[in-house]
């Protein structure tokens, strides 16, 4: 019990250490968040609305400033500067309607996901490794926090269902919750920040051994019964489904970083002639997914939904053209990824909501 306490400080010490401006926030929130979710009228307060908008502001902007290598000075100059932009947008929450507050919400969404890629390319620029090995180091890691949170969150579900049924003969369905919201705020989301910011020096051997002996295969066998797909199509002269579009695309997020990592993991001949035959197998797949998105939304029209599939096969489009054209630059995808979310959530008339 001892050493897992030690451990649990010594976690603290490394995130607090490394990233306060950036965590501490961010548990403040979800201590908050967790603490007044049984009272409805708090989280439905202007207050919270405020407080909301200033941490989604702040947290991103800090994460920005750790993340650069700055002078004491400027950093201090850079931080209280967050401070005010993060005060000034949560009490201009207070002013206007709902639609200026929904308009404002979505603005603050583009610029905090448009600073939080950035902070991330700087963090992959300053940890100079290749971006496959990156992301082979950053998921390794992030597999090991996601093992020990969700045993974390086991534990806590059963320790508050025992206190409730057993000392208050009832069920408390927010306290239950409210501690998922503080375990989720101050294990999860801090330890998978702080991997962003400084991944492990070497991925796990389990996590190699995952991709080989699992992804792997599991991505082949999925490529196999798309193209049998594609075939009974042209057999019976039939349109696609409308799941086909996610389908593909969830393959492509399996894919795509099992084709991009195994350049720096030790495969055998078989693995490796897969993993380079992954993206040339998946530039159809591509066609097929534009054919059914564009069929919809000549059909229904464009709708958020709908915008965000084509955001998702702009940034597939991207990717492939730096993946092609310039294999050693990968990481930059990530800057576009930063523009794109600015233009999606930010940018009057073409954002996905006007």
């Amino acid at each position: 019990m001892k050493s897992r306490i030690k451990n649990f400080n010594d976690l603290l010490d490394t995130l607090l250490g490394s990233l306060p401006f950036t965590i501490i926030p961010v548990i403040l929130y979800f201590l908050i968040l967790g603490g007044i979710l049984s009272y409805q009228n708090l989280v439905d307060s202007a207050f919270f609305t405020t407080f909301s908008l200033f941490c989604l502001i702040l947290i991103p902007n800090n994460f920005l400033i750790e993340s650069l290598s700055t002078d004491k000075k400027t950093k201090t100059i850079s931080l209280f500067i967050s401070v005010v932009l993060a005060l000034t947008i949560g009490i201009m929450s207070n002013f206007g309607n709902e639609i200026f507050l929904s308009k404002l919400t979505h603005i603050s969404i583009g610029y905090a996901l448009t600073l939080f890629f950035i902070s991330v390319y700087l963090n992959y620029q300053k940890d100079e490794s290749e971006f496959g090995n990156y992301i082979l180091k950053t998921l390794s890691s992030y597999l090991k926090i996601t093992i020990n949170y969700v045993a974390l969150a086991f534990g806590g579900l059963f320790i508050t269902l025992a206190f409730n049924y057993l000392l208050l003969s009832d069920i408390n369905y927010y306290s239950v919750l409210s501690l998922q919201i503080i375990i989720f705020g101050c294990y999860y989301l801090p330890s998978l920040i702080y991997r962003l910011y400084k991944p492990e020096k070497e991925a796990e051997a389990f996590f190699k051994n995952l991709i080989s002996y699992i992804l792997i295969p599991l991505v082949t066998i999925a490529f196999v019964i798309i193209y049998l797909y594609i075939i009974k199509l042209i057999i019976t002269f039939t349109l696609p489904a409308n799941q086909v579009f996610y389908i593909v695309s969830f393959l492509f997020l399996i894919a795509m970083p099992i084709w991009t990592m195994s350049k720096k993991m030790k495969l055998n001949k078989t693995e490796t002639k897969l993993t380079k035959l992954f993206p040339v197998l998946f530039i159809p797949l591509i066609f097929i997914q534009i054919y059914c998105l564009s069929i919809r939304i000549v059909s229904y029209g464009l709708t958020t939904t709908r915008y965000l599939c084509a955001v998702f096969v702009i940034i597939e489009v991207i990717y492939y053209l730096i993946y092609f054209t310039k294999p050693k630059k990968c990481g930059q995808i990530i800057l576009y990824m930063a523009g794109i979310s600015f233009i999606a959530y930010s940018i009057p008339y073409i954002n996905m909501y006007d």
